[in-house]
């Protein structure tokens, strides 16, 4: 757990630091994001457009693609479902947890 907590945080990097937050929440304890980046973990490109702030481009959805791909659990990304059953685990921390009481 603790690399893959590890290889997230050096991939934000990459992000824009006004992202880091909402980012980390989520992976760690599972938090919901705010709606755009909900859309890009739901892989969902046309809600992803529609709720991106200012300042966010096409550059910048190209950088999370490449942070959720290479970066995070392949369990916490990629469908509505997927992010779903991530926030209801509690993240990392949550699984973490569950493979201890195992």
């Amino acid at each position: 757990m603790n690399a893959q907590l590890d290889e997230a945080r050096l991939g934000l990097a990459a992000l824009p630091t006004h992202l880091h937050g909402g980012l980390l929440r989520y992976i760690e304890d599972g938090i919901r994001p705010g709606a755009f980046l909900c859309s890009i973990i739901d892989n969902d490109l046309l809600g992803a457009v529609c709720h991106a702030g200012e300042g966010i481009g096409l550059d910048d959805l190209r950088r999370l693609a490449r942070f959720f791909y290479n970066d995070c659990p392949s369990q916490c990304h990629g469908s509505k479902s997927k992010r779903l059953d991530w926030e209801g685990q509690g993240g990392l921390i949550g699984a973490g947890r569950e493979h201890a009481r195992e």
